[in-house]
């Protein structure tokens, strides 16, 4: 499993001091050059060209990572009593898009992911220290810049039980939608 514990960036957010800390992050070229590396450490006759090859070859290199990204999410999923998401995605694609998605009860880590593109995508997700809702900055062809997503933990509708309830105050329990239903 990934240590999340070695990348703290603090900062202030409307006046309140924030810490973020690394929850997980996926890149496929660190990921081969870290084991390039690892490669010609274990064999300092292995050229760098050839190290490089050996990683990028490696069937087992991106799986095994995979699965630590999988492991991570879903023990972050567990903590929460697999909770409902509001997805908020701005800078998205080559026309920087904004939007959302709601996410009910997700269980797995391919639900969680669900909400990026669907290509060679290079991600980290932040955790904030306020609230645990998480940052994600994510990099594609479409924007290599990087497009962003703002997750939070949100209950869902006890009437519809499609909608999600956006509301701080616990006394409320229906999305606006049944809301407006029933005014």
């Amino acid at each position: 499993m990934q240590d999340s514990t070695f990348v703290e960036t603090q900062f202030l957010f409307r006046g309140i001091q924030l810490t973020e800390q690394v929850l997980v992050s996926w890149d496929t070229f660190e990921l081969t050059q870290s084991q390039a590396q690892f490669l010609r450490e274990e064999d300092p006759e292995l050229s760098e060209l050839d190290a490089w090859e050996f990683a990028e070859n490696d069937p087992d290199l991106f799986i095994w990572h995979w699965e630590d990204l999988e492991e991570t999410i879903g023990q972050w999923l567990k903590t929460y009593d697999y909770p409902s998401l509001r997805i908020e995605g701005y800078n998205m694609g080559w026309q920087h898009r904004s939007g959302y998605m709601d996410l009910r009860d997700v269980q797995t880590a391919k639900q969680f992911l669900s909400f990026l593109p669907d290509t060679n995508c290079t991600f980290t997700i932040y955790k904030n220290s306020v609230d645990n809702n998480l940052r994600v900055e994510n990099a594609h062809h479409d924007a290599p810049t990087g497009e962003g997503y703002r997750i939070r933990i949100v209950r869902g509708c006890d009437l519809c039980y499609d909608g999600i309830v956006l509301s701080e105050d616990p006394e409320v329990d229906i999305c606006e939608h049944c809301e407006d239903l029933e005014t």
